[in-house]
């Protein structure tokens, strides 16, 4: 047999080896094919759920630094003009103090600012970061700088609790009246029946703080016709 011979039969062989294999697979494919259930047509297409992104958090109040100086300085035609031009929410929070341009208003003796945003409807109950919800942080905040035509309208208008004490210290707009020796609101808060011996955490009163710091006209206003305790 010559090399010629024996080429042409290695060939063969290995043509007729891989025939062989394909035929195998062939019959492979079909047999599975044949034993794999009709699949159900669909009736209607497929819905995929959407990706949820915000795990269902709370947004926070979009925040204006500018705003926030404007009440602080008093202006409040160009603070409501911001208020609108920028369509900020009333209730956005500093992000220092978690103070409400409410908050801001009474501890800057801004009362038009107060009017405006009682006007919009200035939420009352959120609390800043001290603990204290918005007016009751308005009314200590505006006692402690002094601000009595705030006061008085955070009393008489807004029927706040004049006797509402600070979350962390309990202190009453009395004890920030004489601590800040701001006699005329001590005055006034002792006409509107204060609780003048309501002591803080600390068990000190603002009869005790008057006299530690030598205000003898706030010293006297406490004293002068004092119910007994």
């Amino acid at each position: 047999m010559n090399k010629k011979r024996i080429t042409i039969l290695t060939t063969a062989l290995g043509l007729s080896a891989i025939g062989a294999l394909c035929w195998h697979a062939l019959k492979t494919e079909f047999a599975v094919t044949e034993t794999l259930p009709p699949q159900p047509k669909l009736t209607q297409p497929i819905k995929f759920r959407p990706i949820i992104t915000n795990f269902n958090m709370p947004e926070r109040p979009v925040t204006d630094d500018v705003v926030f100086s404007l009440i602080a300085a008093g202006k409040t035609d160009d603070a409501i003009a911001r208020f609108e031009k920028e369509k900020l929410g009333i209730n956005i929070l500093q992000p220092q103090t978690g103070y409400t341009p409410y908050v801001v208003a009474a501890k800057n003796c801004n009362e038009n600012m107060l009017r405006y945003l009682d006007r919009r409807n200035a939420d009352m109950t959120i609390e800043v970061f001290s603990g204290n919800p918005v007016l009751i942080s308005a009314y200590l905040n505006a006692a402690t700088e002094g601000c009595l035509p705030v006061v008085r309208y955070l009393v008489e208008e807004k029927k706040v609790d004049i006797n509402a004490t600070s979350k962390v210290w309990k202190e009453t707009a009395l004890y920030k009246a004489a601590d800040g020796h701001h006699t005329e609101l001590a005055r006034y808060l002792l006409e509107k029946g204060i609780d003048r011996w309501a002591s803080n955490n600390n068990g000190r009163t603002p009869l005790t703080v008057a006299k530690e710091k030598g205000y003898a006209d706030i010293v006297a206003l406490i004293e002068q016709n004092a119910p007994l305790r």
